[in-house]
């Protein structure tokens, strides 16, 4: 189970107590370069770690109790025949914990920390893209259909946050009627009539940030399309 590393640990500290301007100094100064242009913060606060999270709290704190009534288990009488049975719960949780590090590093690297250093998921985009559904329908209170295979992202691709930043992005903050996949690489949405518009300020943010990407307004519709070279065995 690797949630945070003692390095990305206190880092993730520091970013907590540090001043949203000076942040940035305190992750990239001598020896921290930033790795991509897009790392630079501004004064606000990265919308998208505002609206995921609460639930990514949600989900900490549910597989830490989780955790916690395992570890009760082996105080009770017969409690090491009742863990051994329940083993496969620690499985499930470790992995979980395991998605919600990756999460917990591409927020805070999106908002100026490196957190993600050299760490890279493949399914990187599915667990943030399920993480903002979760916020959509937490904010929302409407549920959202999503149809299609969540692409998987090389290793290569970019510094490794910044493409499931953007489908989080994407899903959690546009007002849409649903999203699907199409061809394994482009994220369709239907966005809803009093926001036909869509917001240009994002999906500017996004090209800025996943350049080679295309994300633009059709109609009512939004599509991102990603570049083949950034999925896993280009598939």
């Amino acid at each position: 189970m690797q949630l945070l590393t003692s390095a990305q640990r206190r880092r993730f500290e520091l970013w907590l107590k540090a001043p949203a301007l000076g942040v940035y100094g305190i992750m990239n100064g001598p020896g921290h370069p930033p790795r991509h242009p897009s790392m630079v913060l501004s004064s606000k606060s990265d919308p998208v770690t505002r609206a995921l999270l609460p639930v990514l709290l949600h989900e900490v704190n549910g597989a830490t109790q989780l955790l916690v009534g395992l570890r009760s288990i082996l105080g009770l009488p017969g409690g090491d025949e009742l863990f051994n049975k329940r083993a496969p719960d620690l499985h499930v949780t470790s992995d979980r914990m395991h998605e919600l590090g990756f999460a917990m590093a591409v927020l805070a690297t999106a908002s100026g920390a490196d957190m993600l250093m050299s760490r890279r998921e493949e399914r990187g985009l599915e667990i943030l893209v399920d993480l903002a559904k979760r916020a959509h329908v937490q904010h929302q209170r409407a549920r959202l259909k999503i149809e299609g295979a969540v692409p998987r992202i090389a290793p290569s691709a970019l510094d490794g946050w910044q493409i499931p930043w953007a489908g989080a992005a994407l899903i959690a903050l546009l007002p849409t009627r649903g999203w699907r996949w199409l061809d394994g690489q482009r994220l369709v949405g239907d966005v809803t009539e009093d926001h036909s518009g869509a917001d240009e300020d994002l999906l500017a943010r996004i090209r800025e940030r996943c350049p080679g990407s295309t994300c633009e307004v059709d109609g009512n519709a939004v599509i991102w399309s990603l570049p083949r070279a950034w999925l896993a065995n280009g598939a």
